[in-house]
């Protein structure tokens, strides 16, 4: 848990080296750009959450390298859109939390 910190960016090679991470959660850690490939060192994480930030935009294939995703939680941001096909390749995922975002319409293929 890495909760309340000051992360602004979370950057590219920021969690080389923790491929055994099952749970990640960056709760209020002040979020606001997170760059498409900072997952990629971490495929085993079936919980990420990302609740409470300033998160604005998500790279369309951020979650791609987490196919063991099962919750997925950001909350609380200020999200606007989601990207077509953001979501398509979780195909273990059982719970999203969107709650509390400004999102006002869905891509027709978000979620396939």
């Amino acid at each position: 848990y890495l909760d309340g910190n000051n992360f602004p960016t979370l950057s590219a090679n920021m969690f080389s080296g923790l491929p055994n991470v099952h749970i990640l959660d960056l709760w209020n850690s002040q979020i606001q750009t997170v760059h498409a490939s900072v997952f990629n060192p971490m495929p085993r994480i079936n919980y990420l959450g990302l609740s409470g930030n300033l998160i604005q935009n998500l790279p369309s294939n951020l979650f791609s390298p987490l196919p063991d995703l099962q919750t997925l939680n950001l909350n609380q941001n200020q999200i606007q859109t989601l990207p077509f096909n953001v979501f398509s390749t979780l195909s273990k995922l059982q719970q999203l939390d969107l709650y509390g975002n400004r999102i006002q319409t869905l891509p027709v293929n978000v979620f396939s």
